[in-house]
């Protein structure tokens, strides 16, 4: 019984040696392939992602500024869910979209004639599936752009910034731009994947509808298996692109933002895939068996 035992722990130590080798060595390279990705890019670009499990994360540039488009609605939408769970207003509550308060860019919204009543809760689905702007805006004026930036505060994201609302293009042209970084950007991740943010109730409702985003729109997605299910929210201006993802990989789970900006007009490039496609493929084979296989 004892030489049994003694040639059990002996194995198990032996798979832990290699398995920890490998992962040094699969580590190495996906570092070597990350650096390589954005050093080919003609934009500037931050990365971020975060093992959910471990808390092992990959790097570049995360702690720099980048502009946020539409992945900003991620902050607005917490808020909403915040205030609703502090039961300063109801997802049920009704508000009145007019021709006034329409503004172009993406969603639906904006091509009503006639006033439109919807209420907070569908306000938020067409935030984030259809990115609508005109329902971002009517949002903001209803939790309060100061809120927003509060809270952000108090999470402790304080390179996050919501300063304007979408489609202000005199804010635009004055610098007050709506700001992250790839490392708050996964922060936030973090907490809601965790049920941080406020509870898990609260962050669940939150994740259930960045989940209703339809996948077409994740140049995160586009790199991964069609089975792996992501809850995300990209975001587009000219020569600027970003992404939040929760990519629930099984046995791997990780979240991961991705920024690009100052990208050379006209390079369509597939940076932002390329990425995601070096961290998954890293991650799944982690989950894998201690020689590699899964």
């Amino acid at each position: 019984m004892k030489y049994i035992f003694v040639t059990a722990l002996l194995l198990a130590n032996l798979s832990h040696s290699f398995s920890q080798i490998l992962k040094e060595e699969l580590r190495s390279k996906t570092e070597k392939e990350l650096a390589a990705i954005v050093e080919a890019s003609s934009a500037v670009v931050g990365l971020a992602a975060l093992d959910l499990t471990t808390g092992e994360t990959f790097t570049i540039n995360e702690q720099k500024l980048f502009p946020q488009a539409s992945a900003i609605k991620i902050p607005i939408l917490m808020e909403v869910f915040k205030q609703a769970h502090q039961r300063k207003l109801s997802l049920t509550d009704k508000k009145e979209v007019t021709r006034a308060v329409q503004v172009g860019g993406s969603g639906i919204l904006q091509q009503f004639q006639d006033p439109v009543t919807v209420s907070l809760r569908d306000l938020c689905t067409l935030m984030i599936s259809h990115s609508d702007n005109t329902a971002t805006n009517v949002i903001i004026r209803t939790v309060g752009m100061e809120r927003v930036n509060q809270t952000l505060q108090e999470l402790g994201c304080t390179h996050t910034k919501l300063q304007r609302y979408m489609i202000d293009t005199v804010a635009a042209a004055q610098g007050r731009e709506n700001l992250s970084t790839p490392a708050d950007a996964v922060k936030i991740l973090q907490l809601l994947y965790q049920g941080n943010f406020i509870n898990r109730e609260v962050s669940d409702q939150v994740i259930g509808v960045m989940k209703k985003n339809p996948r077409k729109n994740s140049r995160i997605a586009a790199a991964l298996p069609a089975h792996v299910p992501i809850a995300f929210k990209p975001g587009g201006l000219v020569g600027v692109s970003t992404e939040w993802a929760i990519v629930y990989l099984h046995k791997k789970p990780y979240a991961i933002a991705v920024m690009e900006t100052g990208r050379v007009p006209g390079d369509a490039g597939n940076t932002m895939e390329k990425l995601s496609q070096t961290v998954f493929n890293y991650f799944i084979r982690l989950g894998g068996t201690p020689y590699g296989s899964y």
